[in-house]
């Protein structure tokens, strides 16, 4: 009794054994049942879209691929290593990084939190908020590049020994006063 190949089939004729027209013919009918034609392979080799639903294309048969981040996307088709790629640029993008896997310096989430905790009260450390009416709360300065409040200026339009003075000048004054403003007309 001859043995068979594994994948195939094919009768594999024993040492003793006289080769017969019959047997020969059915190894050839085999081969011919389980091979593709070479108009098969072709149509596979340079179709579109590959159909292999049993699982068999995976990552290690596809190998690895270079993601690029370089490129803005446009359109929503193309192939997967432009895909990732697009997808990459996005997230450089948003994050400001120089590269998609640069981490960003705050997450979404933080950024939230830090929003959320505005206001338009005079608190510190806390972004500004502005109210319905388009203002906010600010402290008394206290420094020279502090935010001047209403009162504040307010106090200077009405201190009658401090007149508001506007001035048009080339040069900025070596020791301005308070209440005075300058236009500088030579900039």
């Amino acid at each position: 009794m001859p043995e068979t190949t594994p994948r195939l089939g094919l009768k594999k004729p024993l040492g003793n054994e006289t080769v017969s027209r019959e047997a020969h013919n059915a190894n050839l009918d085999s081969i011919d049942q389980n091979s593709a034609t070479q108009a098969e392979f072709d149509a596979h080799r340079t179709a579109p879209v590959l159909d292999h639903s049993d699982g068999s294309v995976t990552d290690e048969k596809i190998g690895n691929r270079t993601i690029s981040d370089v490129s803005a996307p446009t359109g929503n088709t193309a192939a997967p290593s432009t895909l990732l790629g697009w997808l990459a640029y996005m997230i450089r993008s948003i994050t400001g990084g120089s590269s998609w896997r640069e981490l960003p310096g705050m997450t979404i989430s933080a950024i939230k939190s830090v929003l959320d905790t505005a206001t338009n009260l005079a608190s510190g450390n806390t972004l500004v908020k502005r109210d319905g009416g388009g203002r906010f709360k600010a402290a008394a300065p206290v420094s020279g590049d502090d935010v001047a409040r209403k009162a504040e200026v307010d106090a200077v339009r009405t201190d009658g020994g401090k007149p508001f003075i506007l001035e048009v000048r080339t040069s900025d004054p070596s020791n301005p006063e308070l209440g005075r403003i300058w236009i500088r007309s030579d900039l």
